[in-house]
């Protein structure tokens, strides 16, 4: 990054094995007892009623494989948003609610199941039965840490998984999920304390591994979410051998997820707080001798201020790579957002750099706070992403009332509707519209290449408008955008996503998020 550059190598003393496991005193707990199904808080008819057609596959070429291979809540370390799972096509499809909370969920490649959970000691990592959603065995951070579960990854390790999560207060945790053990156990591996390496008010919130086995980690917040604003950003990255090197940047924020490709990372940052700096930045780094070494910035318009209902001061989107060649982001301009496709490898100068710029929506009623979704193909490469303008709040669940949970945070009437695709051709920089949809949805919905289809979460927009708060999770076809199927799942708050998303297990299952747990859809019996 262009500013402060501080290589700072250090050599921190890490706990014990031994002893963080006694710190960890609910690792095997016993298997959750008070999972029941999620009640409507609204009437409701047709629960479980299917809409649509059964799906017919349109299967597309499979993901962009990056390295390291991650799960995490944008599905990889590319943030594409896509599986190669097959997803259900509505065949005999069954739907049935749990009542744990839950998120995100990483699966390995043997289909073990790992989620983080709120909890009345704070967040914490659980082996999940994808089956029951109980949680079989359990670790937690030590006393007065506060993991972000956002941005945890989980890797495959042999029959193993590691996973890597970052807490505010500025610590590393490498937790070995032990697999060859029923139930499965966790191991914190490595402990790491970076917050003495970090400016004053900064605090982590991401962590990724690249192929050298460096974890890079950045400070940062989500406004959206409660956070409170900085001024500064702190990249840096730790060693195999727990040397630390930092980049400050100075008036600068990150507010999203990073991506990581072998030993490149993609960071976007945004101007500060309530600043009225118009300026933000997209930057690849790399790990160096010197320390953390910029291969290349380029600005963007951050506008003036948060747009209404958004999340991020500047840009709300975490970098998505499509292929190895492009990144895309969005900028936060005033009027109308754009979507910008930037050249993942260092380019001539700043403008080069940028590939081609797309206005997204309507002027005066554009915004993207949820990130967006990538593929490649032989033909190109696409992207879609969805209006949040003006989104309803986040459930404030820490201080609501049983009257809170059927309130105005459903009404998804006062969202500006819109999904687009935009696709990049293999050369040249003529990117182009090629649908785009009345549709308002909060949550990022999940790209299966095995079905071609996008799996969402949306709401009745008729009832809506008489205050019933309606709804269902549906299955879009990715070369058009039309509705396929959907299926009604509950009415009332306790069946709003809450901006959470979705994810697919190997066996084909769908796991949706919302305020009162899970919604689980599958194929039944007959389904191919």
């Amino acid at each position: 990054m262009r500013l402060d550059f501080v290589g700072l190598r250090l050599v921190l003393s890490i706990v014990t094995t031994n002893a963080l496991q006694n710190q960890q005193s609910d690792q095997n707990s016993a298997r959750d007892s008070n999972i029941t199904s999620i009640a409507s808080s609204q009437a409701v008819n047709g629960s479980g009623q299917f809409i649509g057609n059964i799906a017919c596959l349109e299967p597309l070429e499979p993901k962009t494989q990056y390295c390291p291979d991650a799960s995490m809540m944008h599905q990889d370390g590319g943030n594409t948003g896509s599986t190669d799972y097959a997803g259900p096509i509505g065949r005999n499809i069954s739907m049935s609610t749990f009542s744990t909370r839950i998120a995100p969920f990483l699966f390995d490649p043997h289909g073990g199941l790992t989620a983080g959970q709120p909890g009345a000691s704070g967040y914490s990592l659980k082996a999940i039965d994808p089956e029951t959603l109980e949680a079989i065995s359990s670790w937690s951070p030590p006393t007065n840490q506060t993991l972000n579960l956002a941005y945890i990854q989980q890797i495959a390790a042999g029959s193993d998984s590691i996973i890597l999560a970052t807490s505010t207060q500025g610590r590393v945790f490498v937790v070995q999920r032990n697999n060859s053990i029923s139930p499965p156990t966790f191991t914190t591996s490595r402990d790491i304390d970076v917050s003495h390496a970090l400016q004053s008010g900064e605090q982590l919130i991401n962590g990724m591994y690249d192929t050298l086995s460096n974890i890079w980690f950045t400070t940062g917040v989500i406004l959206g979410n409660g956070g409170m604003p900085e001024n500064t950003t702190t990249v840096g990255y730790i060693t195999p051998s727990n040397e630390i090197s930092t980049l400050h940047l100075q008036n600068q924020a990150v507010e999203n997820g990073i991506a990581v490709s072998n030993t490149t990372v993609y960071i976007v940052t945004g101007p500060p707080g309530d600043t009225k700096n118009s300026t933000g930045n997209m930057y690849a780094f790399q790990a160096a001798d010197a320390g953390v070494e910029t291969l290349w910035s380029a600005p963007y318009d951050a506008g003036s201020k948060k747009q209404p209902g958004g999340f991020a001061r500047g840009s709300g989107t975490t970098p998505t790579l499509l292929g190895d060649a492009y990144i895309a982001v969005t900028d936060h301009a005033d009027t109308q957002i754009t979507l910008l496709i930037y050249h993942q490898t260092a380019q001539d100068s700043e403008d080069a750099q940028l590939l081609c710029k797309v206005p997204l929506f309507a002027p005066g009623a554009s915004a993207v706070d949820v990130g967006s979704l990538g593929h490649a193909s032989e033909h190109g490469y696409s992207v879609v992403l969805f209006n949040d303008y003006n989104a309803p709040p986040i459930y404030p669940s820490a201080n609501a009332t049983a009257a809170d949970i059927n309130g105005a945070f459903n009404n998804m009437t006062t969202m500006a509707a819109g999904g687009v695709r935009v696709d990049i051709p293999l050369t040249g920089s003529d990117c182009k519209i090629t649908w785009e949809k009345d549709i308002r949805t909060k949550s990022v919905p999940l790209l299966s290449t095995k079905m071609g289809l996008l799996y969402g979460y949306e709401q009745d927009a008729d009832d809506a408008e008489n205050g019933e708060w309606v709804w269902y999770v549906t299955a879009r076809n990715w070369e058009t955008g039309d509705l396929v199927w959907k299926v009604q799942t509950g009415a009332g708050g306790t069946f709003n996503d809450d901006f959470q998303g979705n994810a697919i297990g190997r066996d084909g299952t769908l796991y949706q998020g919302v305020v009162g747990g899970i919604v689980v859809l599958k194929d039944g019996d007959g389904a191919t």
